[in-house]
């Protein structure tokens, strides 16, 4: 199993947005995830960052470090 940093290899950023949104996005959240994934390779490490766990050419997961779960509430993040 490989884990692959979206920061670190950013021609994984289509990939990865169509994974995230598959399996987390609902209508509503489609353009967030987009917007949130591709903005992350532009800052390089921290949060948030988008990861793929594959085996061999497969995804077969995801983890996203974000800093607020895409709540409104900003004044809850410390």
């Amino acid at each position: 199993m490989k884990i692959i940093s979206v920061d670190e290899k950013p021609e994984f950023v289509d990939e990865a947005t169509a994974y995230f949104q598959k399996k987390w996005a609902s209508e509503n959240t489609m353009a967030l995830y987009e917007d949130c994934i591709r903005h992350s390779i532009a800052h390089k490490g921290g949060v948030p960052n988008w990861y793929l766990l594959k085996d061999e050419e497969k995804t077969i997961g995801c983890v996203g470090l974000i800093t607020n779960d895409f709540i409104s509430r900003m004044d809850l993040n410390s």
